[in-house]
């Protein structure tokens, strides 16, 4: 989570550079909106997209690191839960904790797909009319 902020900033940066004429030229072709967000969009993001996704990773690992150190034993979080079963041998280990990564993982989507949905209007508005 620490992490979303700067990778939101260099995706939207992106985001907001994507000409326009592109989206409107691949539209006049016959382009479907799912043709044009996979064939125009997608590949115009992918620079900032993998960007973001190389920091987040590093941010991760660094924060995996901290919460380690930092946790006490009467604290049961997902991180070191997850630090648990990693550290357990057994492929029934490997799988809890993947299982509980994906939970962190969807838990923290919704929550930001929340925050940007209770986000101002005309910024919503903004990003759908560009795709």
């Amino acid at each position: 989570m620490l992490a979303y902020p700067f990778i939101t900033k260099d995706v939207l940066a992106a985001w907001d550079g994507l000409p326009e004429h592109y989206l409107s030229a691949a539209r006049t072709l016959g382009a479907t909106p799912m043709q044009v967000v996979f064939a125009v969009v997608l590949p115009l993001l992918r620079p900032a997209l993998q960007r973001g996704l190389a920091l987040a990773a590093a941010t991760c690992v660094g924060e995996f690191a901290a919460t380690l150190f930092l946790s006490r034993p009467e604290w049961q979080t997902l991180t070191t839960l997850i630090y648990q079963y990693l550290s357990t041998a057994g492929r029934d280990n490997g799988d809890r904790a993947m299982v509980l990564t994906l939970v962190l993982m969807m838990t923290a989507m919704l929550l930001f797909v929340l925050l940007e949905w209770l986000a101002k209007p005309e910024r919503r508005k903004a990003h759908v009319d560009l795709a």
